[in-house]
């Protein structure tokens, strides 16, 4: 059972419903009940709590208060849940609506189920969003926890909804033209759209480098700290590794020494480092870029970086590389997923089978598209492995999923993590090279 930190009932609603925070092995994370049940993705709290926050303004809690934040004119009240989420990722996302036609307000309800005191989203929309409109969802408010002993979390954020394409969507339609004919190459409005949202996203380091770097030269990145952190993640992987069902023996010897050779060329102690920490977007997904008006406009989604100011000691962890790093590992996982869909119902195999077949092998349906995806990626992210140092952040990305995907158990994508690894090392240099040092 979770300790209570903090809890508060609410009444006066068509229920009594309580929220509050509960910690565990010290993660925390934000609830919402209705007797015994969860309605964080519910009407009863996406309507009738969320409509109470709005309305107050604030809400004591036993041992501190919750607060709503405007960040600009919000729509009329009350507000009708549309699309609930019914997931159990760290985030419940539901739509909602109010007004009514020709007046219709489409919003998005983000709700952090999984609380990070580092969590700056809200701040960091506001003001972006006041710095230069029309780059990210708009955002219209939120709401945080303050506890008496001054901790700050963010629980909720109210942005407009983008009625959008995401990028994936363009790459999914031509890469199944492809499949399905005698192609190899990547339709060529699409590569003009990839490159037109690097050229996007290049102006937009720019634009938050300048928002939240106030001008003052950029601390050095702290290399040191992130090739520690990612060879201790190597040492948990390895115990993961050897405990793996998935594989074969041959399979895990090859991916520990693949592991080995990682330690020594990517993130051995002591690496040279002449990277200046910058600011990023923090969470770059397919899904996050979002394409309207036939293409002519752009908006972004999720905006999570890790400082907001050069002067925060997290700004030294914080780089553009990772967001590119991102971006080429949502690629991967796009490219192998639609790969192993497009096998399964070739052979009739089912999906998991199919990826699983992937690992360290060839497929003739998915070598005759490595034309097309080596196009996609040169268009979205510049030439492959442009430089040493973003390598590093992409097999640091790489680590960072499977771990997760270990610990939360899904087998499916720990396989395309061990399809992009051994794809990758092809392209390594030998041990014994200097070129990561």
């Amino acid at each position: 059972m979770d300790d209570i930190v903090d809890d508060v009932a609410i009444d006066g609603l068509s229920a009594p419903v309580r929220i509050g925070i509960a910690g565990t092995a010290g993660a925390l994370r934000f609830f919402a009940v209705s007797g015994s049940r969860d309605v964080l993705a519910e009407p009863l709290f996406q309507q009738e709590v969320l409509g109470r926050l709005i309305a107050c303004g604030r809400v004591p809690t036993r041992h501190g208060v919750i607060e709503f934040e405007a960040a600009s004119v919000l729509p009329a009240l009350p507000w009708s849940l549309a699309a609930r989420d019914t997931g159990s990722s760290s985030n419940c996302v539901s739509r909602l609506v109010a007004g009514a036609a020709p007046l219709v307000h489409t919003l998005v309800h983000k709700v952090y189920r999984e609380l990070a005191p580092g969590n700056i989203e809200l701040d960091a929309s506001m003001r972006l969003d006041q710095a230069a409109p029309g780059v990210l969802a708009r955002c219209l408010g939120g709401y945080l926890y303050r506890g008496a002993n001054g901790e700050q979390l963010v629980l909720g954020l109210v942005t407009e909804y983008v009625q959008g394409e995401g990028v994936y969507a363009a790459m999914s339609r031509d890469l199944r033209a492809l499949w399905s004919g005698d192609g190899h190459q990547a339709d060529p409005h699409l590569l003009e759209q990839l490159a037109g949202w690097r050229d996007f996203l290049g102006r937009f380091h720019d634009t938050i480098e300048r928002t939240f770097g106030g001008g003052a030269a950029a601390p050095a990145f702290d290399l040191a700290a992130f090739c520690a952190d990612a060879r201790a993640r190597l040492d948990r992987l390895r115990e993961h590794l050897h405990r793996d069902a998935l594989l074969g023996p041959e399979t895990i010897s090859r991916v520990a020494r693949l592991f080995d050779q990682l330690e020594s060329s990517c993130f051995a102690a002591g690496a040279a480092n002449d990277l200046r920490a910058s600011a990023c977007h923090g969470d770059l997904h397919l899904s996050h870029l979002l394409v309207q008006a036939e293409g002519t406009q752009r908006r972004l989604i999720d905006f999570s970086p890790l400082a907001l100011t050069k002067d925060e000691a997290r700004f030294r962890a914080s780089s553009k590389l990772l967001d590119w790093a991102a971006l080429e590992r949502a690629l991967d996982y796009f490219f192998l997923d639609e790969a192993a869909l497009a096998l399964s119902q070739h052979t009739g195999q089912d999906q998991q089978l199919a990826m699983q077949g992937l690992i360290g092998a060839s497929a003739p349906l998915v070598e005759r598209a490595g034309q097309w995806r080596t196009q996609v990626r040169a268009a979205l992210c510049g030439p492959e492995r442009a430089s040493a140092a973003r390598r590093r952040f992409y097999f640091a990305r790489l680590l960072q999923e499977l771990e997760y995907n270990y610990d939360h158990q899904r087998p499916y994508y720990r396989c395309i993590d061990f399809c992009s690894l051994i794809k990758q090392f092809l392209h390594l240099p030998k041990e014994g090279t200097r070129a990561y040092r």
